[in-house]
Formats: structure tokens, C-alpha cells, sequence
């Protein structure tokens, strides 16, 4: 995956794309030091070589953060949620925030993303409504 962006974000660059999408639609990741969250590593990889390339102003990072996938965080696999205990599972007080989207909203939302060339940096729905 890191290769991959890395070359991609090249390939843009060499094509004189204004702006890359990193995939890394999830959580917000980061306040995550590396080896915090292991899957999530290769996102801070990609993060950082994408401001490398910022600095030289060469292009511009976009990183969509929708949250949790909510067909995810609902399967039973999971087992953050239980119907027929009526139990669901959370980490902290129970307070938090807890961002989820589904796959269909995600990519309509990456979708209005990539559409708006003032949408730069890290977006989430809440801060792509104020760049509008």
C-alpha cells in the first residue's frame, strides 16, 4: 500500500495533478504515534510523504476521514454490537464521539470531495460543509 500511494502520488505529480486523494478513508489518525495502531501505520507513511512533496509545492494531500464503516462495526464478527444479547461494546465512558458512515455515503462523500478543488488537507463531512 505505502509503495503504491507513493508512486501514484509521483505519477501525479509528474502529470501535474493538483491534488491527491490518499486512501485512507477511516479515522482520524493523526494523533496516533507510530506502532500505536499498527493498521494504521501505513497511512502516517503515505501522510508524510505526501507533506514532503506539499513543502515543495509540488501537490496538494486530501485525506478523506469518514470514521468506522458501519457494515463493519455492526457485523457480528466484530462483536461491538449484539442483538440478541441487546449489548453494545465501547471503549472509554461512553460519551465519545463515534463517526461511522456506510460504504454508499463514503463514496458519495469522496466523490463531492474530489469534485471540489478547494477541498485540501484532511475532510470529514463536518469540515468539508465549511469549506463550502
Amino acid at each position: 500500500m505505502i509503495e503504491g500511494q507513493k508512486r501514484l502520488i509521483d505519477a501525479c505529480i509528474a502529470e501535474n495533478v493538483a491534488r491527491y486523494i490518499a486512501s485512507d478513508w477511516c479515522i482520524d489518525f493523526r494523533g496516533l504515534k507510530f506502532g500505536d495502531h499498527p493498521n494504521k501505520d501505513p497511512m502516517k507513511d503515505v501522510q508524510l510523504y505526501l507533506e514532503e512533496k506539499e513543502k515543495k509545492g509540488e501537490i496538494k494531500g486530501v485525506h478523506v476521514l469518514n470514521g468506522a464503516f458501519t457494515e463493519v462495526m455492526w457485523a457480528p464478527f466484530l462483536g461491538i454490537a449484539d442483538a440478541k444479547e441487546g449489548v453494545f461494546r465501547y471503549w472509554g465512558t461512553g460519551d465519545e464521539k463515534f463517526d461511522m458512515t456506510t460504504y454508499a455515503d463514503a463514496a458519495a462523500f469522496t466523490a463531492e470531495v474530489a469534485a471540489d478543488p478547494n477541498a485540501i488537507g484532511f475532510v470529514n463531512g463536518e469540515s468539508f460543509q465549511r469549506l463550502r
